[in-house]
C-alpha cells in the first residue's frame, strides 16, 4: 500500500493531522465509514509496522 493510499484511508475513516502533527478524530466520520475501509486500513498499518520492524532487524537497531 502506498503512502497516498493510506493517507486517502485515514482521511475516508475521519482521521486527518492537526496542530503539532496529533491526530485528531471526525466521530461522526468514524461511524459513517465502511467497514472495508476500516479493515483495508488497519491491514495497510500492520504492513506498514511490520515492513519497519523488519528493516530496523536486519538494520541491527
Amino acid at each position: 500500500m502506498s503512502a497516498v493510499n493510506f493517507i486517502n484511508l485515514l482521511l475516508k475513516v475521519g482521521i486527518t493531522i492537526g496542530k503539532g502533527n496529533k491526530l485528531e478524530l471526525d466521530e461522526d466520520a468514524l461511524k459513517k465509514a465502511n467497514i472495508s475501509t476500516l479493515k483495508s486500513l488497519l491491514m495497510g498499518a500492520c504492513v506498514i509496522i511490520l515492513t519497519q520492524s523488519r528493516t530496523r532487524i536486519n538494520r541491527g537497531l
